[in-house]
């Protein structure tokens, strides 16, 4: 059951991130001067960018929490620049993956031809969305870790203190306080200087 959560949770951010970037990268092309048409086209662009959305959401969700799992032998900046270089090979080879579904599954369009045609400007956009998010998303977890990790060691040196206390207060019980104060009475009237010594001690 926490899988398909973990599935719809990672599934509905990249879709909303999705339509986002689609919204976003619209509008910036109207500001442009570009006429909207409400038809298949649009739809289709709309579609493209959901599943390149969705598709590098999940891929870096799953590395993400690969690299942050609890007992992780990488920790601290080694564990971010992990996460960011894992990051751009992994989105590199999803935009990729993405482009054959779409131009060889989808369009029909040969594997050679497909080869031939591609040009790197073709995953410059894809590629720079998607770092954008993922630094800010690992950078954004690698400090949420970091508080977390003071808060975990600021309640052991708490706990240390207050085991010490109870260790403390444990050793000074009623009986032996109230047998030391019978002996101090009992040198008061003997022997003031013994009760001074041992007072002291």
């Amino acid at each position: 059951m926490n899988i398909l959560r973990y599935l719809v949770k990672v599934l509905g951010l990249g879709l909303v991130l999705s339509v986002v970037i689609a919204a976003v990268l619209i509008g910036i092309q109207v500001f442009d001067g570009r006429k909207l048409d409400m038809g298949y086209p649009l739809m289709l662009e709309i579609a493209y960018t959901c599943l390149y959305g969705v598709v590098l959401t999940a891929i870096n969700a799953v590395f993400f929490d690969f690299v942050y799992r609890p007992g992780t032998v990488t920790t601290g900046p080694k564990r971010f620049l992990l996460g960011a270089v894992g990051s751009v090979v992994l989105t590199l080879a999803g935009i990729f993956l993405i482009r054959v579904v779409i131009n060889v599954a989808i369009e029909g369009e040969g594997f050679v031809e497909f080869w031939k045609a591609e040009k790197l400007r073709f995953y410059i956009l894809a590629f720079l969305i998607t770092m954008t998010l993922s630094l800010f998303f690992h950078a954004f977890n690698f400090y949420k870790r970091y508080q977390e990790q003071k808060v975990k060691q600021h309640q052991i040196i708490a706990g240390t203190a207050s085991a010490k206390f109870e260790s403390l207060k444990n050793q000074i019980d009623p009986h032996f306080l109230f047998n030391s104060l019978n002996v101090l009475n009992a040198l008061i009237d003997e022997n003031p200087a013994r009760a001074q010594k041992f007072t002291s001690s």
